[in-house]
Formats: C-alpha cells, structure tokens, sequence
C-alpha cells in the first residue's frame, strides 16, 4: 500500500479520433489516488468491442490488490463479462435497426477484442508498472526525462504491438507479451500515462531536443477544451496521428 505521508495528484483527458463521436473513444483509463493505481488502455479498432475490452480491463486493475497483474487469476472473469456484454450488443435490434450483425462483424466477435495495457501502482517510495503493448509511460523528475516505458524512442512503435485478448488463452499473456518495471519516486515528480499516438509525439518531440512534458503540464493546467483544441492543431499540422488520445498525468 502507499505510504501514509504520500500525496497523489491525477488528471484524465482523452478525445476520439477526428470524426468520430465521443462515445467511440476505443481508449479507457481508470485511476485511484487513495490506492495509488492507474491503469490506461487502448483498444484495436479493428476488433469487436474493443472499447469495452479496454474499460473492462483497466477497471479491474485498479479495483484488485495485485502488485502485477494476475493474469490467470483475473482475465478469465473479464474475458467472461466481455462475452456477455458483447453478445448482447450483437443480438437482432441492438445495434438500432432490428437486423442482425453483417457478416464482417460476426467474425470480429467471434475472433473477439484486443487492447493494449498499462498499470501503475506506487508501493512506498518504489512504483511498479506492467506493459502489454505500446502505451507508455515516462517519468519526469526536474525537467528531465527519468524514465520512458515500455518503449524508448519513437522508432519503436509498429502497426503491430503485443495485445490483450478478450479470447485469448490468459496463459499466454505473461509468457510471450508482458513486460514490467520498478522505479523510484521523490518528491514532485510526474509520471504520464499514454496511448500511443500521444506517446509517439512525446519521444518524437525529446529527441528532437524539446521538453514535451512543459507542453503537457500547460494543458494539464487549463480547461479540457485547451487540450482538445491543442490535440486537433497538431493533428492538422501532421505532428500526431488521428487516433483516439489518452493522457493521464500523475503528480507525487
């Protein structure tokens, strides 16, 4: 558990890939200040439900006592819940227009919803983190760049990262797709949880020289709507990939 004398400060922002609605945000995150817990994952658009895979996940994270996730112990339930809720979307008249799924969705469902993952729990003066795929996060400790995990450079992201699956055999999370980390924390310094667009144009913009995190920090500060705005300027300018963005910012 966190140490008594530990102050936790967070904030969430997201937004929808440009032109779709807010509620098809693919991405979800979850937090608790008092547990000191966080999780944050994005969904494959290309997979069914992937939304719901993502909230289900990250909101059983936050809600275990597990240091690490316990894959073989808690994905079973969710991958449960899924089929459930996913089954029900799909039945005739609930996707709105009284028919059946097409054809091409009916095999999404069946081949079933992928997310990436990220946790974080902070334990006394030690955080932990487990990574399934590329949502990052970095650690900031006097305008510098501590720590960037699960990837370091921007070259690293790829069309294809490790995913969670709604399907999948839970054996075969830890084995072949999870990664962790252990670091220390003082006083002050911040921790970003991202999804990958966002995290793209973060380590794009370090190694280019810059501080990202000052740009964050300015919007962290303002109203959301300073940071959707800031969002759909970069995506126009080509700096970030029209994809659904999370940010979740972490103040110790």
């Amino acid at each position: 558990m966190p140490a008594a004398d530990l102050v936790i400060q967070f904030r969430e922002l997201r937004l929808s890939r440009g032109g779709n609605r807010a509620d098809e945000c693919e991405d979800a995150s979850a937090g608790s200040a008092d547990r000191a817990r966080f999780a944050v994952a994005d969904g494959a658009s290309e997979s069914f439900q992937a939304g719901l895979w993502a909230n289900l996940l990250v909101e059983a994270y936050v809600r275990s006592d597990d240091l690490h996730p316990d894959w073989l112990e808690w994905l079973p339930p969710l991958q449960a819940s899924w089929a459930e809720l996913a089954d029900h979307a799909s039945r005739p008249g609930e996707n709105g227009d009284g028919a059946s799924l097409p054809w091409y969705l009916e095999s999404r469902m069946h081949q079933g919803a992928f997310a990436t993952f990220l946790s974080l729990v902070v334990e006394g003066p030690t955080w932990h983190a487990v990574a399934v795929g590329d949502t990052c996060l970095f650690q900031v400790r006097a305008d510098r760049l501590e720590v960037a995990f699960p990837l370091t450079r921007a070259d690293d992201f790829h069309s294809s990262p490790w995913l969670v699956g709604s399907r999948q055999a839970p054996a075969g999370v830890p084995s072949q797709q999870s990664v962790r980390l252990e670091g220390e924390w003082r006083a002050g310094d911040r921790v970003y949880l991202m999804t990958d667009a966002l995290a793209h144009w973060f380590l794009t913009q370090h190694e280019g020289g810059l501080g990202p995190w000052r740009v964050l920090d300015e919007l962290l500060a303002r109203p959301r709507e300073v940071f959707e705005g800031w969002v759909e300027e970069q995506r126009g300018a080509g700096w970030l990939r029209n994809d659904d963005v999370t940010l979740v910012a972490i103040c110790l």
